[in-house]
């Protein structure tokens, strides 16, 4: 019984934080950031927008994570980039699995013509 209470609320904790973070991450994926760089660099030209290209670790960068929580999180960043910017976000996992072969070339070209060098980068 000792040992029972002590799992209960440890399980309640995780789940309470799987929750808060699935809420917290809500604004930053409901911003429309595009799935191909070709595509968000077309839709640029169309809608005469700058393209706002983000350089991230998504799984390993701590000031990646600090940035999207701190800024691409907010409601205020999200009406303002909805209007303003067609978004892209040229993300280098470890984790290979997370990004396709086809955006995993368009990065690393945008990281080479841009010589981004260090994340996060915003380019605009």
């Amino acid at each position: 019984m000792k040992t029972f209470i002590p799992i209960i609320i440890l399980s309640l904790g995780l789940n309470i934080s799987v929750f808060a973070q699935q809420k917290k991450n809500s604004v930053y994926d409901a911003l429309a950031w595009q799935d191909s760089f070709k595509m968000a660099k077309s839709l640029a030209r169309s809608e005469k927008k700058p393209l706002f290209i983000f350089f991230t670790g998504s799984d390993w960068c701590g000031p990646c994570k600090m940035l999207v929580s701190d800024l691409f999180q907010t409601e205020k960043f999200k009406e303002i980039a909805d209007k303003e910017f067609v978004l892209y976000e040229a993300d280098f996992p470890r984790n290979k699995g997370l990004i396709n072969q086809l955006r995993k070339g368009d990065n690393f070209r945008l990281k080479l013509n841009y010589e981004i060098n260090s994340f996060p980068a915003v380019l605009i």
